[in-house]
């Protein structure tokens, strides 16, 4: 078997296991759930494309689909169950019909780090309202807190006293925190805010004056 249309039905448990020549799979929007070890060892399959129709994707759903290059992935889907990307080692984007705080609310079980460490291309992006950012000095070192559960990089950007960029300072900004080092030769002052991945504003700016 290499190919497979699938209409309106759900995908069992072992439906399709171990058919290592299955390079392609069509999911009909009928089908609301992908039961565990549906596809795992199908070992031909680089993409796949789950419909809007499924709301979840069992245990070792795809287990090591080893050459799984890219899915896509809809905002009716609640459930991703342990071990459903499993080995899928290259595994490398996710297309991803919502927004990052939607992608965030999926409940993903454990051993799909191939899946959560892979790229994440979101359809749309939710509008955020920035929220207070807390600027805390420590030596040349400044904490960056926020009440937000979104990630994102967090700045500081030096100023001369003519107001002229001397210097940008970046760091990851995940678990509503981050700390940043300026360079803070020749600066008068250091603005501070945090952006999204998605380059919307997450915070207030703050500026210290040196």
């Amino acid at each position: 078997m290499t190919s497979v249309t699938i209409g309106k039905a759900s995908i069992g448990n072992y439906a399709f296991s171990g058919c290592r020549s299955l390079t392609s799979v069509t999911i009909g929007k009928g089908v609301t759930s992908i039961g565990d070890w549906a596809f795992e060892d199908c070992k031909s399959l680089t993409i796949v494309t789950i419909p809007d129709s499924v709301t979840s994707i069992g245990w070792g759903a795809f287990w090591d689909c080893s050459n799984l290059t890219s899915v896509t992935i809809p905002t009716s889907v609640t459930i991703i169950s342990d071990s459903a990307f499993e080995s899928c080692d290259n595994l490398t984007d996710v297309y991803y019909s919502g927004s990052e705080r939607e992608w965030n609310l999926i409940e993903i079980g454990s051993y799909n780090e191939n899946l959560t460490n892979a790229t994440i291309h979101y359809e749309r992006y939710a509008p955020i309202t920035p929220v207070t950012l807390t600027v805390t000095p420590s030596g040349d070192n400044y904490t960056l807190t926020a009440d937000t559960d979104y990630n994102g990089v967090a700045y500081a950007v030096s100023y001369n006293g003519d107001g002229v960029l001397l210097n940008v300072a970046s760091k990851q900004f995940t678990g509503g925190t981050a700390t940043v080092t300026p360079n803070t030769a020749g600066a008068s002052k250091i603005k501070f805010f945090v952006w999204t991945n998605t380059l919307q504003p997450l915070t207030s700016a703050v500026t210290k004056n040196l």
